[in-house]
């Protein structure tokens, strides 16, 4: 199913939260790394 909307959470200070929201109403969550020097700012 498509995705309706994507939010990112940071965790710490190399992981980050994507929580995603398909048009059907499904909620995927995903812990992801971040790569060395990926900033909070970087997520908006």
């Amino acid at each position: 199913a498509p995705v309706s909307h994507v939010e990112f959470v940071l965790v710490s200070s190399g992981q980050a939260l994507a929580i995603m929201l398909t048009e059907t109403g499904l909620v995927e969550n995903r812990l992801i790394d971040l790569p060395v020097g990926f900033t909070p700012s970087t997520l908006i």
